[in-house]
């Protein structure tokens, strides 16, 4: 963008806009002038605008164009961000092109930021025929603009001079509050090489400058006002550019091998605090009147009050060394923010005590640091008590992992994450959670290979799931297998893994005890589920005979136990519900019980895995496709008989397409005659009635649970009563097929409880209304391209019988329920439901109030 007005304009009122990667003012390739006859980039009255940025080729080159490169105009132009540019130089940063005035001139701008604290954010703004950069009011205060890690003065490397012809930085104009450098790591400027001052204040209040590297400059490392230095007053009453704030009287520099000595005075306003930075240059500024100093290096900062006289004499010790022979010169900032000149330099002289305690340096001093003339060193390492980290056991590396002053080996807990060093399986990596991938010795926080596949965590493009192979179909960097890659559903007929109560198909036998756990293998044998490449199992969860109200919680292994749970159920009753559940790098998941003892039985009816012979998720808004009461969704019309099978069309009905692999049903019984059990399988001669059970229910209950069940080649599927005679209803939420979308899963998180509300919103009892209540819910921390959830959602403390609708935000409730329950109950049932509007789904409650707890374990996404 060269040889036209301005190489850039952005007119009054635009707002917004990024200006990244060019060349402006210079020929195609950023070697030679071509520069335009005004500004390089004209910002007029237009907030929130971007020149440059931290990215690869985000950089503008900005030079040799016949006004400023970069001008920033009016207190409209707020928030504009300078960073990563060349201003005045070539490409490479060598070369002189500057720009005929100021590099970046900001005149009445506000809140603009040029730089920042990393070496991306630097810009280099050189060789311009003006300031490096001037803030000027303009027609206002121009405040709280920030000039921060930038090379100003100098070439790219920072080792070259490529001064501005005037001033590094200028405040002129009554600017008031602007900051340049700052007390933070990364944010000082290194100005130097420029013709006049490094930086010149002319006017206005409150202007700081903090940290910056100041040297090589023509003039003054820093100026207040238009005369050269500005001699200090009694008590500082004048006024003008800072209030012409007194600058520090250093008395004596003292440097060692180890440290530097620093003694002088403060007279200011009484009663004031001031922050004083020292500093260190290879020579004093230059002859009188400029032996006022500057300061290429910072030694460090210290606060000091003045007392009622307005006086404060100092004396400090700063444990860097080596500056024997050096000017040294401070600055003085008061509270608002006004900084002084340099003070008058001193030359530091040399000691061979640097903490002067009386032993020298040489001899060794243990602690050349820190006065300590008796040299005690209990433990016998090379520090003494004095400077030890841990004084009463060895460690001559002083080691401190937490950085909290006590060493490894005097540290209970040397990573401060509260899980002593003992019991810990990453002592020097804080890891609260002691999540552990693969269950070995490590745990993930300091584990190069956490899931044992023998690639290291550095180099795995999937470092918590097993790839050896280190497949990448789309070559974006992320493993197959944790890219959805293992995302795709494989129905199977219903298989029975687990019952403690006869123990075969699964381990252990007996019941599960109170507060404890067990893991089960989920993964390989006759199941159908594969051993490797299985990324979370699909399982009807059943506990019977409990001896107590308690709780089970399914998760994967290697991780903690999650606060969440999957099943809620009293004494003595029998509740099933679906569990989705990733599967940890062993192939495992384990089961908690919280109180008393009870049996567990696991039928697994499918698993997320690679895309051979797998189907994706497609989520529907629910529809009801059966009622056994009224039938006009389906057939059968009449409750389901004792010992009897129906067949039910499951396909071209709610949405589900005919090459539909698989279906997400959300089956209700009710009104049930006797205690029995239903079984949801596919409509296939080949396939005979399984050992399993999809919802297990006494005489008069209604019971809900979530079933996904395979497709039979009829696109039918087949419902069994035991005993008695029962209603079904289906409630279609979703079905598998050749195209859609991949499960990611996800450890059980708690994002909805209703009762305490810190998960989600809203807090308090879902209904509040006898006509029912309608709330959205936010599902936890899922991206925008998720096209549905897996919640395990729980009810419990309802005020009265009731039922719980799931569904997608933005559109009408659906004839449908998910949750049926009466009062008092808790009530858990696995809901796949569809995200709508805003990545919420609304939830409603009929009658009554309820709680709702929801538990994440899972969304599908493309």
């Amino acid at each position: 963008m060269s040889d036209n007005n301005h190489g850039i304009e952005i007119a009054a009122g635009g707002s917004g806009n990024l200006i990244q990667g060019n060349y402006i003012g210079l020929n195609k390739d950023g070697t030679a002038a071509l520069g335009n006859g005004g500004d390089g980039v004209l910002i007029q009255a237009s907030p929130g605008n971007i020149v440059g940025g931290v990215a690869p080729g985000a950089r503008n080159v900005i030079s040799a164009n016949n006004a400023a490169g970069v001008d920033i105009v009016g207190s409209a132009s707020t928030g504009t961000i300078v960073r990563g540019n060349l201003i005045g130089t070539d490409i490479g940063g060598t070369v002189d092109l500057g720009n005929a005035t100021d590099g970046v001139s900001i005149n009445g701008g506000i809140n603009t930021v040029v730089g920042g604290t990393t070496a991306e954010a630097r810009n280099i703004i050189s060789g311009n025929n003006n300031a490096g950069v001037f803030i000027n009011a303009g027609n206002a205060p121009a405040p709280n603009n920030l000039v921060q890690g930038n090379r100003i003065g100098t070439d790219a490397a920072g080792t070259g001079a490529l001064g501005n012809t005037f001033d590094g930085v200028k405040v002129g104009g009554n600017a008031q509050n602007n900051t340049i450098g700052g007390t933070v790591a990364g944010a000082g400027n290194e100005i130097a090489y420029n013709g006049t001052n490094g930086v010149l204040i002319d006017s206005g209040l409150g202007n700081s400058a903090l940290s910056n590297s100041i040297h090589s400059n023509g003039s003054l490392g820093i100026n207040l006002g238009l005369d050269d230095v500005t001699p200090n007053d009694l008590d500082d009453p004048d006024t003008g550019a800072n209030n012409l704030q007194n600058y520090p009287a250093l008395t004596s520099v003292v440097s060692g091998a180890y440290g530097t000595s620093l003694a002088g005075s403060l007279n200011s306003i009484a009663s004031t605090t001031f922050t004083l930075q020292f500093f260190a240059n290879s020579s004093c500024n230059g002859p009188s009147p400029f032996d006022y100093g500057e300061g290429a290096t910072l030694l460090g900062s210290f606060n000091f009050t003045t007392n009622s006289g307005g006086d404060v004499n100092f004396s400090e010790f700063v444990p860097v060394g080596g500056f024997a022979g050096q000017s040294i010169s401070a600055t003085a900032t008061d509270p608002a923010g006004n900084t002084s000149e340099f003070a008058q330099c001193v030359t530091a002289s040399f000691t061979a005590d640097s903490d002067g305690d009386g032993v020298l340096d040489s001899a060794p001093d243990n602690c050349p640091v820190t006065q300590n003339p008796g040299q005690q060193n209990t433990d016998g390492d090379s520090r003494g008590d004095a400077c030890d980290n841990c004084p009463s056991l060895s460690s001559p590396d002083q080691t401190d992992t937490d950085s909290d002053g006590l060493g490894n080996p005097c540290d209970p807990d040397d990573d401060n994450d509260g899980v002593a060093d003992g019991s810990d399986n990453c002592p020097l990596a804080a890891n609260t959670d002691q999540a552990n991938a693969d269950s070995d010795a490590q745990g993930d926080a300091c584990d190069p290979d956490d899931d044992n596949d023998t690639v290291p965590d550095i180099t795995d493009n999937c470092p918590l799931f097993p790839n050896l192979d280190q497949a990448d179909t789309d070559g974006d960097g992320i493993g197959d297998v944790c890219d959805g890659g293992l995302g795709y559903y494989h129905p199977l007929t219903p298989y029975r893994l687990l019952d403690t109560r006869s123990g075969p198909q699964g381990v252990p036998a007996g019941k599960l005890g109170q507060n404890s756990e067990i893991t089960v293998d989920v993964t390989g044998g006759a199941s159908g589920v594969p051993a490797t490449n299985v990324s979370a199992v699909v399982i009807n969860a059943t506990v019977t005979e409990p001896t107590m109200g308690s709780y089970l919680t399914v998760y994967p292994t290697g991780v903690p136990r999650p606060l969440a749970s999957n099943l809620n159920f009293s004494a003595g009753q029998t509740v099933p519900n679906l569990v989705t559940v990733k599967v940890g790098v062993d192939g495992n998941v384990k089961i908690y019980n919280n109180s008393g003892q009870v049996h567990v039985i696991f039928d697994v009816v499918g698993w997320y895995g690679g895309p051979a012979g797998g189907s994706r998720y497609n989520a529907l808004t629910p529809a009801r496709i059966l009622d056994t009461r009224t039938a006009p969704q389906g057939t059968p019309a009449g409750s389901v008989d004792q010992n009897e099978t129906v067949t039910v069309v499951v396909t071209g009905v709610g949405g589900v397409p005919a090459n539909a692999t698989a279906v997400v049903l959300n089956v209700t019984i009710t009104g049930p005659t006797s205690a029995s059990f239903l079984t949801v399988y596919p409509s296939d001669p080949a396939v005979p009635l399984p050992n399993a059970s999809n919802l297990n229910f006494d005489t008069g209950q209604t019971v809900p649970n979530l079933v996904i069940t395979k497709v039979g080649p009829d696109g039918n599927v087949k419902v069994y009563n035991r005993f008695g005679s029962v209603h079904v209803i289906f409630d279609v939420v979703g079905y598998y097929a050749a195209s859609g979308d991949l499960l990611y899963p996800i450890t059980p998180a708690r994002v909805l409880d209703t009762r305490t509300g810190p998960q989600g919103t809203p807090t308090g009892a879902v209904g509040t209304a006898p006509a029912g209540t309608r709330v959205d819910v936010t599902v936890g921390d899922v991206p925008a391209t998720a096209s549905g959830v897996i919640v395990n959602t729980t009810v419990t403390q309802g005020t009265q019988g009731s039922y719980l609708t799931v569904w997608p935000s933005g559109v009408g409730r659906p004839l449908a329920s998910n949750l049926n329950f009466a009062a008092g109950q808790t009530v858990p049932n696995l809901v796949m439901v569809k995200v709508g509007t805003g990545g919420n789904v609304q939830v409603y409650n009929n009658k009554g109030q309820v709680d709702v707890i929801f538990d994440a374990v899972g969304y599908f996404a493309p």
